[in-house]
């Protein structure tokens, strides 16, 4: 398993960016997780690796998820399994970019499976971490390789209508937060297993603003409702269950 880290954060609605090449403020996160990784009781030497960050330079995010992608590729192709770090979702792109080049040309079928209180499927100018995700689908439109989006924990709170149009017009599939409770989320987990079943590849990623406030009250868009984390763990578990994780 190999740690890669885009520290970067651009934010689409107050149209901030911070990337702080020495980690500082909220960058802290994948370095300081890197660095605290091998204390962990279940960390194994052999099995996993930092490899390194990714700086975001200049503003130049499109510049950067270039990078990354270059970098994820090469470890993918060198049989690693891939754990990106944010930063924000902006690593999202980059990460689908990568598992494509990995791929090459190819009809296997990705699927970008997304807990996250918000779909990222932002229609702006320039790429942030609001606009991963349609930026994946206009990709898949001009590849021969088929991509489907899901996007689990969605807060109807968090997202505009036009967010939920942008959805329904790319054709994306989703489960909202209040489907997915301690209990009714069970009747959600034959959706999600057909949804794998419908893939060939999946690219696994978590938003921790899919989380509740008081689990995760540390992100940029605290969530009041959220999806709790025993679910979470659950959903994730059956979707890695399928043997299709990228990796």
């Amino acid at each position: 398993m190999a740690l890669l880290a885009l520290p970067c954060w651009a934010l689409p609605a107050m149209k901030a960016f911070v990337a702080m090449p020495d980690g500082q403020v909220l960058h802290k996160g994948p370095m300081h997780f890197a660095g605290r990784w091998p204390t962990c009781p279940c960390y194994n030497p052999t099995l996993f690796t930092s490899a390194g960050n990714i700086v975001c330079e200049d503003r130049a995010l499109e510049l950067a998820q270039a990078h990354y992608s270059q970098r994820a590729q090469q470890l993918l192709d060198s049989g690693h399994w891939v754990v990106g770090l944010g930063g924000g979702h902006e690593i999202g792109y980059a990460s689908y970019a990568a598992l494509c080049g990995h791929l090459g040309p190819s009809p296997s079928r990705i699927g970008i499976f997304n807990f996250d209180a918000h779909f990222d499927l932002r229609e702006q100018g320039c790429a942030s971490s609001g606009t991963p995700f349609l930026q994946a689908l206009g990709h898949a439109h001009r590849s021969p390789t088929p991509l489907q989006y899901h996007c689990i924990g969605v807060s109807r709170s968090s997202n505009t209508p036009r967010l939920f149009a942008t959805a329904e017009r790319e054709g994306a599939h989703y489960i909202t937060d209040d489907a997915l409770n301690a209990w009714n989320w069970h009747a959600q987990a034959e959706v999600v297993n057909r949804w794998c079943d419908a893939v060939d590849v999946i690219y696994l990623t978590l938003c921790l603003d899919v989380l509740p406030q008081a689990t995760a009250p540390g992100v940029s868009a605290p969530n009041p409702r959220g999806v709790s984390l025993e679910v979470v763990e659950a959903l994730m578990d059956l979707i890695l269950a399928s043997g299709k994780g990228a990796g």
